[in-house]
């Protein structure tokens, strides 16, 4: 599986909605460290570090991989609170 499977539909439907309201998308691409780093950045890798590094033992929570962690957390807040990025 891969960007036919998930990204292609992921991006006819941001450009479908876009026609009618604002549309947000991204795509992920960081490798973790952990246990899970053979999977490379697969479909819901982004979701371990969505609740922190200290909510998730998949990660290695080297000092990248708890700055990249708060980070997302911090993106995700501020967009689930402004709908901006």
């Amino acid at each position: 599986m891969g960007d036919s499977y998930f990204l292609c539909p992921s991006l006819s439907l941001l450009k479908a909605l876009s026609k009618r309201q604002a549309a947000f998308g991204y795509v992920y691409t960081y490798i973790n460290g952990g246990i899970t780093s053979g999977l490379k950045a697969h479909h819901g890798a982004d979701l371990m570090y969505a609740f922190g590094a200290d909510a998730n033992r998949m990660i290695s929570h080297s000092k990248t991989e708890r700055k990249f962690a708060n980070d997302i957390v911090a993106y995700f807040s501020k967009f689930v609170k402004t709908g901006t990025c």
